[in-house]
Parts: structure tokens; sequence; C-alpha cells
């Protein structure tokens, strides 16, 4: 890969990753909130800009980029790559539903009645011991969505840390084309299916691994100074494409698709340009916890919002998410140091 885009590659898909963590985080506190059709994100929601907080595109970025990011191809390493994965990704989900399992037993009763139909029915039973030793295991046919709502793509990425090896082997000896066709071809199979519905993320992946495989050719070309604004009409065209996509489709495997192709195009174009340090690629640089916490925290701050005002209730919420963030970050860093420092 192109040096240039090396050393900019931290920066420019961090601040990706923060903008997509950034449109997740504002499709739950904006789904809890009941809208007159006069207000104003009422009216924008009928109009492709609501794609600054639809959540399902965001979670769709996440799952090319974690397909970009994956560069192992050697099978023969399948369990050492499957056991690092499980690990970068467990202690901070353990974490998560540890925090979960103390807000729903000390706030079980929390309901808003100001607030959605949907964030009400949230933690609305006493919790039992099934639904806590379901939530630990991490296995894609338990689910821990009771404790945390937003640990549903959790059991996506289980089911790829499995995977990715064999994708990525497979990704590595073909076509990219082909094997991007190929990729869609089986999940148009499974997208409606019971069991391997999880399938249907596949395209997702095998997108992020084509993008990464051909990132030279994509770069031949990035000294040159013009193509700064090439790059700049390839990421606005790109989300044009994402936003109406997201708008028009009613058909959610083929909006997945088109957001992961749409994505796809962003990618190189984002590391293309001079992207130093920003707002977005430090979120982006905490995203991941963020993603496990904020829904928790959003639930068990909920009382301020019924108490006293949603104003107080988000300034809570955000400053508490942030503070949480950090330490489970800090946490989370020492423990994979310690843990790979031993291998």
């Amino acid at each position: 890969m192109n040096e240039k885009m090396k050393s900019k590659k931290n920066e420019g898909i961090q601040s990706l990753r923060g903008i997509a963590c950034i449109i997740v985080v504002l499709s739950h506190y904006i789904g809890a909130f009941p809208l007159t059709e006069n207000h104003i994100i009422s009216i924008w929601s009928k109009t492709p800009i609501r794609v600054l907080w639809n959540g399902s595109v965001a979670v769709d970025i996440f799952f090319v980029l974690s397909g970009f990011f994956y560069i192992n191809s050697n099978i023969n390493n399948y369990w050492k790559e499957v056991k690092k994965r499980f690990i970068r990704l467990y202690p901070a989900y353990f974490g998560a539903i540890c925090f979960g399992i103390i807000g729903r037993v000390t706030n079980w009763r929390g309901n808003i009645l100001k607030g959605t139909e949907w964030v009400n029915s949230q933690w609305q039973n006493r919790m039992s011991i099934a639904e806590i030793i379901k939530g630990f295991i991490f296995f894609p046919t338990f689910d821990a969505t009771t404790i945390n709502g937003a640990l549903w793509t959790m059991k996506i990425e289980l089911m790829f840390i499995f995977l990715l090896p064999i994708i990525a082997m497979l990704c590595s000896k073909m076509n990219g084309l082909i094997f991007a066709f190929i990729s869609i071809l089986i999940a148009s199979f499974f997208c409606n299916a019971t069991y391997f519905n999880f399938l249907m993320y596949l395209p997702m992946y095998a997108i992020g691994m084509v993008v990464r495989k051909n990132m030279d050719i994509m770069a031949s070309n990035v000294n040159k100074k013009e193509n700064g604004r090439l790059y700049t009409f390839g990421i606005l065209l790109a989300y044009v494409w994402i936003a109406l996509a997201s708008f028009f489709i009613q058909n959610s495997y083929i909006m997945h698709l088109c957001v992961a192709i749409g994505t796809a195009v962003m990618i190189p174009c984002i590391m293309g340009l001079d992207i130093n340090k920003n707002l977005f690629s430090i979120i982006g640089d905490y995203s991941y916890y963020i993603y496990l916490i904020h829904f928790v925290i959003m639930l068990w701050f909920r009382f301020i919002w019924d108490e006293y005002s949603y104003y107080l209730y988000l300034l809570t919420c955000l400053a508490t998410t942030m503070f949480i963030t950090i330490a489970f970050f800090k946490i989370d860093s020492y423990l994979h140091l310690f843990i790979f420092k031993k291998e």
C-alpha cells in the first residue's frame, strides 16, 4: 500500500469510523424521543438527509471496515487468528454485559412516560438467571439484547470471527470482483434464513477485503495534487449514493449492498486525502467502547428525563458515556497488552 495512504490510514478511516459511531448514537437518542409531525427532525426524516441518523447504515459501514482491516490470509494460522480476534472483542463485551446487568437490576422499572414505545419497552421485567448466563456466553444462539439492545451486532461479529480467515484466504486467491459477486450470491440465498441470516452481511466483509486488496492500484496516482478534488468529489458522490439508497430502497438486503458499495468508494477517497487528527478520528478510536455502553447508559439514566428534562438527561448520558468509554478503553488496552505480551 502507498506509504502516504499508510500514514493517513488511522486518521482518515478512524474519522469514518467515528462518524458511523455518532450516527448509531444519534439513531438511538432520536428513536427514544417522541416527535410531532411538525418537528424539524420529523420533516427531515421524510428526506434522504435521514441517513445522518440511520443506525442500520452505520452498522453496514462498521462491517465493511471490519473486512477492510482484516489482512491475514494464511489459513494455516486459522485458530491463532480466531483466538486473537476473540481476545480483542470479548473483554470489552464482558465489561459491557456487567455494566448492563448492574443497570438493569437497579433500574428495571424505569419506564419513561415521555419516551417512545420502543425505549419504554426496554428493561421492563425482572432479569432471570438464564438471561445473565446467555449474556455472558459470547455465542450466536444466545441473546444479550435484553440486557443491552445494541449488542445484536456482536452475534454477527462472532460468527465472522470463525469465517474471516477462510474469507480472507479466498479473497487473496481470487479475482476481487468475482469474489465479491460470489459473496453477494451466497448471501442472497441466506438473507431470509432462520439460522444463517447473519450471512446477509457476508458481502460487507468481502467488499471491505476486496478494497484492501486493491488499495495499491487505487493509490497509484495519490501523490498528484489535483487528486484532492477528485477524492473529495468521490466522498460526496458516495454519500449521496448511500443517502438515496437508504431512503428509496425498501429491500433491506439490497439496501445493505448499496451502502457497502458506497463505503467501498469512500474508503480509498478518504485515505487519499491529507486528513490530520480530528474530533471524528478521536471518536473513531473509542468507537467500539462507545457502541458497547451508550445504550445501557441511555436506559440507566432515563429517570432524569422523566423527572426533569430531556436536555439534562441527554447531557448526563453523553458525559457519563465519555467517562465510562475512556475507562473501558484504558482497562482494555492494558489487558490486551498483558495478554499479547505473554504470548
